[in-house]
């Protein structure tokens, strides 16, 4: 080997040392406990950023479902249907003593005789309205009536040009190979 200057031996000191760990090994490990250690105290909490939230809405379900307003004519108690009593006697209707199989028996009939008038309605609605040509047609633009003007009346070799033209903008693109020559060097000695 020939003999070797200060610079090459610094070079090979420098490349023989990257495999070294050397004093600071344990830097990566330190770094992770850091993180760790700061991260515990949110790990704690999370469970119960969970769980309140879904507590919060079975309560507020259970509280709307109790709360909820009983179907008229099914499920009523004697109790509540004699509530309007004050009002049939004014109007001169004696409070209903019908038993319960037969209240629901009537309100059956009664949603029975809805469902035709339903039909009735949904029957009766007037069609959309329906456009005779579609799409609505519009007037020309100023370029689409010059273009219109211009197919009438321009001489036979300047259409020809323009659909030439057309199809020159249809074509794809070609790009030209590009080639660079080498630079010389400046002369020895010169500017």
């Amino acid at each position: 080997m020939p003999d070797l200057d200060d610079l090459d031996l610094l070079i090979r000191s420098a490349v023989a040392t990257y495999g070294d760990r050397g004093p600071d090994d344990d830097l990566a490990r330190r770094i992770l406990n850091h993180f760790a250690a700061e991260a515990a105290p949110a790990r704690r909490w999370l469970p119960w950023a969970i769980a309140l939230p879904i507590a919060a809405g079975l309560v507020a379900l259970a509280v709307l479902s109790s709360s909820k307003p009983s179907r008229p004519g099914f499920g009523k108690t004697d109790q509540a249907s004699n509530s309007h009593a004050p009002l049939r006697a004014i109007a001169g209707a004696a409070p209903s003593t019908a038993p319960p199989s037969a209240r629901i028996q009537r309100s059956k009939a009664q949603l029975q005789n809805r469902q035709p008038r339903l039909a009735e309605k949904a029957a009766r609605t007037a069609p959309l309205p329906k456009l005779d040509v579609f799409p609505t047609p519009r007037p020309l633009t100023s370029e689409e009536k010059a273009f219109a003007i211009f197919a009438a009346e321009a001489p036979e070799p300047e259409r020809r040009s323009l659909i030439e033209a057309q199809r020159r903008v249809d074509a794809p693109l070609t790009i030209a190979v590009i080639q660079i020559q080498p630079l010389e060097p400046p002369e020895p000695g010169g500017n």
